[in-house]
């Protein structure tokens, strides 16, 4: 009897924690001055192919 009780309480903690998602990004604290802009010197063109910008 405590088996089945012990089963069931497994099977109800892993839907909630199924259902509950995926946790959120934490934002950062800090911003490196250096990083602020980033800019890409390649492009994927209509065809799905990379070619410089």
């Amino acid at each position: 009897m405590s088996l089945a009780i012990l089963e069931i309480t497994a099977l109800l903690g892993f839907l909630i924690l199924a259902a509950k998602g995926p946790s959120t990004k934490k934002k950062l604290k800090y911003r490196r001055p250096d990083k602020a802009k980033i800019s890409a010197q390649y492009v994927v063109n209509k065809d799905g192919e990379i070619e410089e910008y």
